[in-house]
């Protein structure tokens, strides 16, 4: 192999990396965090098939890729196109996500300001935004995170999202 093309695939191997690294790890905690702490409040569940979508992508995308390559185009052209795609897929949902956000975020600004403990407004305990809440209020945070309207806000983000996710999978 020339020393170039080992040079320039090898850069585009450690970017490829070092961008999935920058968002994997930290998307889980995005996606379920609570508006508040500008996240989406997606349910493991929905974060789990985010996170699929790359074992998805991965078997449906070899055959397609493969018949590609080996009769239609160079495998370095392909890879680079792909490569592109990811990133510009990974853009779509980066805008989508924050598109979104003001959305989610006055579901659940409502339902908190519908929800009540120990006969007080849930937003004026002092409690409400701290990392470990007491119990009582930790229940009521749980009726705002498991109220049909939030879910069926997080279930409309989430299948858009997932859709694209998918796609880029496929570069991946």
């Amino acid at each position: 192999m020339l020393r170039s093309v080992r040079t320039r695939l090898s850069a585009m191997m450690f970017l490829f990396y070092f961008s999935l690294g920058s968002w994997a790890v930290t998307a889980g905690t995005y996606l379920m965090s609570a508006p508040t702490k500008g996240g989406l409040n997606f349910t493991t569940e929905q974060v789990g098939w985010i996170y699929s979508t790359f074992a998805i992508g991965g078997m449906l995308a070899m055959p397609l890729v493969g018949i590609l390559v080996d009769r239609l185009f160079r495998a370095d052209r392909v890879l680079a196109v792909a490569s592109l795609a990811c990133g510009g897929f990974l853009l779509l949902a980066s805008a989508w996500c924050e598109s979104v956000e003001p959305e989610i975020g006055d579901v659940y600004a409502s339902l908190v300001d519908a929800e009540s403990a120990n006969g007080r407004p849930l937003r004026q305990h002092p409690e409400f935004s701290s990392a470990e809440p007491p119990a009582e209020v930790k229940e009521a945070l749980d009726r705002v995170n498991y109220a049909p309207a939030m879910r069926a806000a997080a279930r409309r983000v989430f299948i858009p999202l997932f859709i694209i996710m998918l796609a880029q999978s496929f570069g991946a």
